[in-house]
């Protein structure tokens, strides 16, 4: 199944509505820093940071860790807006891509590392105080969505199995 199969945009707007309840900005769920609701042209001319509804964990790393259940049950895991779903900047969201958050933090500190070998003190400081900012929270988050996701993940597989034996004992029994 494609991933913007499993995507489900009205739920992340959803989410979005709810989290702004009203309101023009709000704090970054990672950051701490503030966001504004909008969108990339709104970013452009009224301020920087637009929020994103980010999946903590990425449709494809959900779909690698629970692709033996249903796709109907992998599309409330990736959409579960209890667990899986973040209010964060735009461009943090785009960066991040479809990585982990340890992943994500992972390369920023990687990529400190590599300014400060090459003498670019300035951008490596600056990425450490990115990493500190952000870890916490996005650390945080990710455990808390993984937790959730395996719960509910071998809920279903449960329910899956039972289903399965409910199907074949039938099938015995009858004949």
């Amino acid at each position: 199944m494609a991933s913007r199969e499993l995507d489900d945009v009205t739920n992340r707007k959803k989410y979005k509505e709810e989290k702004f309840n009203g309101k023009r900005s709000m704090k970054d769920e990672y950051t701490g820093e503030r966001i504004f609701y909008g969108n990339a042209k709104d970013a452009k001319y009224k301020h920087s940071s637009t929020a994103d509804s980010d999946h903590v964990t990425s449709i494809e790393v959900v779909k690698k860790r629970y692709g033996d259940l249903k796709p109907e049950q992998q599309k409330k895991i990736v959409n579960n807006e209890k667990y899986n779903y973040a209010m964060t900047d735009a461009s943090l969201n785009r960066s991040k891509g479809g990585l982990e958050n340890h992943e994500y933090l992972a390369r920023k500190l990687k990529r400190a590392k590599t300014a400060y070998q090459s003498g670019e003190k300035d951008k490596a400081k600056q990425e450490i105080k990115e990493f500190t900012k952000q870890a916490p929270k996005m650390l945080s988050k990710e455990v808390k969505s993984r937790t959730a996701m395996a719960i509910e993940g071998n809920v279903y597989r449960v329910q899956n199995v039972s289903e399965k034996l409910t199907v074949w004992k039938r099938r015995t029994t009858t004949t």
